[in-house]
């Protein structure tokens, strides 16, 4: 019998199907994972399922509402809430972590890294080798 793990909950707020592709195929071996196609979605789903996420993911750069003014608002409705934020450049990130992000990913960027990143967030703390033995089974290595 297959041991049931839970996985965390994430919101992944990015514009480009070809992005979040990606991230969903990297994210999905660990996390259970919500999309939003831009800031405006973003804040929509986080009052809609009120706890239900462990850590945001969001670009700094989209159309409607900027990564900036996403991260403010996210602050105001849930001040613990870890957020990664996506970046172009390091010049984007000190405004990105003035705004409340915990961290901050320059794409492009590897799939172990923002693994590290995500995990790092929650409070998980695996060595290297233990993360890509999680990867390898497929499953989350609960060691928090």
């Amino acid at each position: 019998m297959k041991e049931e793990v839970k996985k965390n909950n994430i919101l992944v707020v990015e514009e480009s199907d070809l992005v979040m592709n990606v991230l969903y195929t990297v994210l999905d071996y660990f996390f259970n994972v919500d999309w939003a196609l831009d800031g405006i979605f973003g804040i929509q789903l986080l009052e809609k399922n009120k706890g239900k996420y462990d850590i945001i993911l969001t670009n700094h750069t989209m159309p409607r509402m900027s990564g900036v003014e996403f991260i403010r608002q996210v602050r105001q409705m849930f001040p613990s809430i870890p957020i990664v934020c996506f970046v172009d450049d390091y010049m984007e990130a000190p405004a990105v972590m003035e705004a409340g992000a915990n961290a901050f990913v320059v794409k492009p960027f590897r799939a172990l890294h923002l693994l590290r990143m995500v995990r790092r967030q929650l409070g998980y703390k695996d060595a290297d080798e233990e993360l890509m033995d999680a990867i390898a089974k497929g499953r989350p290595a609960d060691d928090r």
